[in-house]
């Protein structure tokens, strides 16, 4: 059978925050300019617009080396012709007080098959918790923070980064804003989209090449007829999705029945990534910042956590980190460099998760949007605290389910 990716390519979608020198957006005109210079300045550049957002799309790329080229580039002149008027780029997960959050969506191709390409998907899903665990940017967003190291994957980046569903890859015509969605007919790629934005330049690259390994070693032998999908294995990947949101790198995942450190799951994808990094001419030691953060278990998120501690005010921490990473474009690999290693933290149950969300009379659709579960698998879990005693579960016209703790 021909290879799915013919060749393997890869290539991204990586938003970033354009600030005035008061912090706020400069604007969806103004991005615009930017972006036309942008692409004046470097002809094979696509840089465009997404919201107020400047997204950087290098094109198709075959070559780590070319990566590593065009992206430094890329950020080099982004930087330099922002800095003109005045405006800071600052690609980071979310913005600490305002605006939706913000997300590197990684692109593997060349792929046209799309039922083949719905197959390798329904495989990826096992894999995004760990994405989702390195890539965690986000431990600030619209005024909360302490409770998630991307809270832009807890929110399912208000609907552009959701859970997957498992499809049928004859009978699907697939689904735009998963984690992993199949642009086999007008891309031709498949994008991974559960990254918080980077703000290194060198962590996207290595996020990149790493992505397009993944999906290579598990893109042979593809099925078509049946959704190749355990329903054990899908009903963690879900928890574990959410624990990776929550801890970052230091979340133990539940994974082939045992509960086990990410950090070593995420090794032993580097692994599995190794021959179709190959392809790309890249090897596991050119990743150098996620080898280091997996040893220590650090995330960009702990670094915009140990920020926060010196002054936790929302409005000047945007600028603290724009100060930071504006003066020293290396100021993550510094801090990893210094950072100690953190232990690996034993998880919140799900039980126990929800039970926390649940007060008086709370409907079943406001407590839903919090939990990662299908729901089919919510169902049996209310059921569950409701047997127990825990709940008391009540049917209201307008409301259908409300729950109350007792």
């Amino acid at each position: 059978m021909r290879p799915l990716f013919d060749p393997l390519t890869m290539g991204y979608d990586w938003e970033m925050a354009v600030l005035k020198e008061a912090m706020e957006s400069a604007g969806d005109d103004e991005i615009i300019r930017l972006s036309d210079r942008i692409r004046n300045a470097l002809p094979w550049s696509r840089v465009g617009v997404d919201l107020d957002l400047l997204e950087a799309r290098l094109g198709t790329v075959k070559r780590w080396e070319e990566l590593v080229e065009k992206n430094t580039e890329y950020m080099e002149v982004a930087r330099r012709l922002a800095a003109k008027k005045k405006y800071i780029v600052l690609p980071i997960g979310a913005r600490p007080t305002e605006e939706m959050p913000i997300g590197s969506h990684i692109h593997v191709g060349t792929c046209t098959e799309f039922a083949r390409a719905m197959a390798l998907k329904n495989r990826m899903f096992r894999f995004v918790p760990v994405f989702v665990a390195i890539a965690a940017n986000s431990p600030v967003y619209r005024f909360r923070s302490g409770e998630y190291k991307s809270y832009r994957i807890f929110t399912n980046a208000e609907w552009c980064s959701r859970p997957q569903q498992a499809f049928h890859p004859r009978f699907s015509r697939g689904s735009w804003g998963e984690d992993t969605t199949v642009k086999a007919w007008w891309n031709n790629t498949i994008e991974l989209r559960c990254c918080d934005s980077a703000s290194d330049v060198n962590l996207m690259c290595e996020l990149t090449v790493l992505a397009a390994g993944v999906m290579h070693a598990l893109s042979n032998n593809l099925y078509v007829e049946a959704i190749e999908c355990d329903g054990e294995d899908f009903y963690w990947s879900a928890i574990n999705r959410w624990k990776a949101a929550k801890y970052g790198l230091q979340a133990k995942l539940t994974w082939d029945g045992q509960e086990k450190p990410v950090s070593e799951i995420a090794r032993s994808m580097i692994d599995i990534a190794e021959e179709g990094m190959s392809i790309l001419g890249a090897k596991k030691s050119d990743l150098i910042l996620i080898r280091k953060m997996l040893k220590k278990r650090q995330t960009q998120a702990d670094f915009l956590i140990a920020l926060q501690k010196s002054d936790p005010n929302p409005d000047r921490l945007l600028r603290a980190i724009a100060n930071v990473y504006e003066k020293d474009h290396d100021a993550f690999k510094k801090y990893l460099d210094m950072a100690p290693t953190l232990p690996a933290l034993k998880p919140l149950s799900m039980e126990e998760f929800l039970l926390s969300k649940i007060t008086k009379e709370v409907p079943a659709f406001q407590l839903a949007i919090h939990t990662p579960l299908v729901p089919y698998d919510f169902d049996r879990l209310i059921e569950k605290l409701e047997d127990e005693g825990k709940i008391r579960v009540e049917k209201d016209e307008i409301w259908g389910r409300t729950m109350t703790r007792l």
